[in-house]
């Protein structure tokens, strides 16, 4: 009974879906430069060692006061070896407190510089993943990262609408990549779109050998992707595995219920 409870808990409002990956910050870049008052790209003063340098301000006015930033020495070896590297530098308003957030490389920059016309209210988190879907496989990690990152927070539906968008192939090198363990949920998410056979029997498989061995690890997404692919039949298999079968955990039934707690939103 708790867990059809917590069914209902989880199904108040809409579900974003990441509600089935892995944790990941609450805020993001993009978050952080819509909400600024300045945003500048710099890099180290040549005059002052371990002291930044603004090369271009591309949100709001920056008055050339010193920024009271310390440049740590792993990122200043990384802007020398790399000249096209920028760090992304943001302030709340005038006389406010400065945030480093990171390299930016040419790329990243120019998004950062779309980003910065943004007001809080001019993109809805839907928005801003398809967006940002552009650039979940682009070379530059760190802005990939965040295209993961912004993908993620989306509502459910909106990967259906970005099925399109991600190859194939790269949600399977994704998924089967251990150093990517984080980004699996999200790509198998986007699996659970698809309606080739293979897909949905490789989906199936990963929820036979999850249950074999009691496995927590992409459950809740693996489930939802088999609901996704098979409809009534999915929830016929998780229930009969998960919810006839005696002696299953908390932490496993906990992911079937966020499986069918998407599904239940109506996406």
């Amino acid at each position: 009974m708790c867990m059809i409870a917590a069914a209902f808990l989880l199904t108040a409002t809409p579900a974003h879906a990441c509600v089935l990956c892995m944790p990941y910050p609450k805020v993001t870049n993009t978050d952080q430069v819509v909400g600024s008052g300045t945003a500048v790209f710099a890099r180290e003063n040549p005059a002052r060692p371990f002291s930044y340098a603004v090369l271009e301000t591309f949100k709001g006015r920056y008055d050339g006061s010193a920024i009271p930033l310390f440049l740590d020495s792993t990122t200043a070896r990384a802007l020398q070896l790399y000249p096209a590297l920028q760090v992304i530098l943001v302030q709340n308003g005038p006389g406010g407190a400065w945030r480093a957030l990171g390299m930016a490389g040419r790329e990243y920059q120019s998004v950062m510089r779309q980003v910065a016309q943004w007001d809080k209210s001019s993109k809805t988190l839907a928005e801003r993943a398809v967006f940002f879907a552009t650039y979940l496989r682009h070379e530059d990690r760190r802005l990939a990262e965040l295209a993961f990152l912004e993908v993620a927070r989306a509502p459910y539906a909106t990967l259906r609408d970005l099925k399109t968008r991600v190859a194939r192939d790269d949600i399977y090198r994704i998924v089967n990549d251990l150093f990517h363990v984080e980004w699996h949920g999200l790509y198998i998410l986007m699996l659970g779109m698809s309606d080739r056979p293979e897909d949905i029997a490789f989906v199936r498989g990963k929820l036979r050998t999850a249950a074999e061995y009691g496995l927590t690890i992409n459950l809740g997404a693996y489930a939802t992707a088999l609901i996704e692919t098979t409809g009534a039949d999915g929830v016929t298999q998780l229930a009969e595995e998960y919810f006839v079968e005696p002696g299953r955990s908390h932490a496993e039934l906990l992911e079937i219920v966020k499986a069918l707690s998407v599904q239940g939103t109506g996406g």
